[in-house]
């Protein structure tokens, strides 16, 4: 690549966002110069693979809800200034008050889903907010049709080339079927015992207390099934835990902790004999596609996103929202083999449709364009 056409690119997102992550690994490996700006967390794990890394301080008013996405400000522009970037790739709509920057020739926010389907129901007069700022960005980036119709709702443009849906995408150099098995179970001495792995975050949308609930329901059948879970149970609501103390169903949950994307996930992906993930809201659920490039069966809750490219009972097993009985006749279902689904056709739909070679190319070619846009704008 020759000079003139590297770019140069600054992402600012949450310090532990493995989505990030895998953007910056690629736009390295394509030679762009990449610059990665934290927010400050208490527990920072994950690494990036640039060593330009810009961790923002730390501020007591960042524990008020929301303050975050205004009070670095200053700090996040005094960066730009010295960079002078092309790209100004801002992580998650909550944060588009960042994006009102002169540093940068290009502003682009990237829905997460949640921040786009959930938060503004939940939290009303960020709507105005939204729309306001929606109308100041150059680029809108999400990860599904359902994303991208509420972003259109809440102010994003409605012209197609400045407002693309574009997936993450799987590393099939890491996730894959031919991950050889047995690494986990060795490792925590499980032998044959079923494994169902939920791999997503513990926050009240991932609904931690109905899969605590199916344990007991799973265990009638399956008495020594073993739910592995990675965080620590300290990192459990006090309820939770209590829950946990107060029924027979201790020695049916590992708690993993922390795990490595890279390093660590396939392998429990492989060694499952079931994924969950049953959130209240989704978008276009990570965890379940590097699962299904594991070959791993999953289960879901019902809801739009699954339609989008897969068909329930065929590619995943769906469930109903916040039901723990619904979810544990899932789990038994597919642990007996008491399922159609096809491995091997999900595999296939996670290569062509959500492969991360192919849709950072799109971003990639996203970037250009509309550097091309406000340059024939300009002139």
């Amino acid at each position: 690549m020759s000079q003139s056409d590297m770019l140069k690119i600054v992402f600012l997102h949450g310090a532990n966002d493995p989505y990030s992550s895998e953007r910056i690994r690629y736009f390295v490996s394509k030679n762009h110069k990449v610059y990665s700006i934290t927010f400050p967390e208490s527990d920072y794990k994950l690494s990036t693979v640039t060593s330009d890394i810009f961790r923002l301080r730390k501020k007591c008013i960042d524990k008020i809800p929301l303050i975050k996405r205004v009070s670095h400000y200053n700090e996040i522009n005094t960066i730009l200034r010295k960079i002078n970037p092309d790209i100004l790739h801002v992580v998650n709509a909550l944060n588009l008050f960042y994006t009102n920057t002169k540093y940068s020739k290009i502003k682009i926010i990237e829905n997460e889903g949640s921040d786009v389907i959930f938060i503004p129901r939940k939290y009303k007069f960020l709507i105005p907010y939204y729309k306001y700022y929606y109308s100041k960005v150059d680029g809108v980036l999400q990860d599904s049709r359902l994303a991208y119709n509420y972003a259109i709702k809440y102010g994003a443009p409605v012209n197609t080339e400045l407002n693309k849906i574009i997936e993450i995408g799987i590393d099939f150099t890491v996730f894959n079927k031919e991950i050889p098995p047995g690494t986990v179970r060795e490792k925590y001495n499980l032998g044959n015992r079923p494994i169902i792995f939920h791999s997503r975050g513990i926050n009240s949308l991932y609904n931690i207390d109905i899969i605590l609930q199916s344990v007991l329901q799973v265990r009638k059948r399956f008495q020594d099934c073993i739910y592995i879970l990675t965080t620590t149970k300290e990192q459990l609501t006090g309820k939770q835990q209590r829950f946990i103390d107060d029924s027979p169903i201790g020695n049916n949950i590992l708690f993993a902790g922390y795990q490595d994307r890279i390093k660590d996930l396939k392998h429990f992906y492989r060694d499952a004999d079931v994924h969950i993930s049953v959130p209240s809201s989704d978008s276009s659920p990570f965890s379940v596609y590097e699962s299904m490039a594991c070959l791993t069966p999953n289960i879901v809750t019902d809801l739009p996103w699954v339609y989008s490219r897969f068909l329930p009972n065929k590619h995943v097993i769906t469930c109903t929202v916040r039901d723990s009985i619904s979810l544990a006749t899932s789990i038994i279902d597919v642990i007996t083999g008491n399922h159609n689904l096809d491995l091997e056709d999900a595999y296939k739909i996670v290569s062509e449709q959500i492969n991360l070679q192919k849709e950072n190319e799109k971003l990639e070619h996203f970037y250009r364009n509309l550097l091309k846009i406000k340059s024939d704008s300009i002139s």
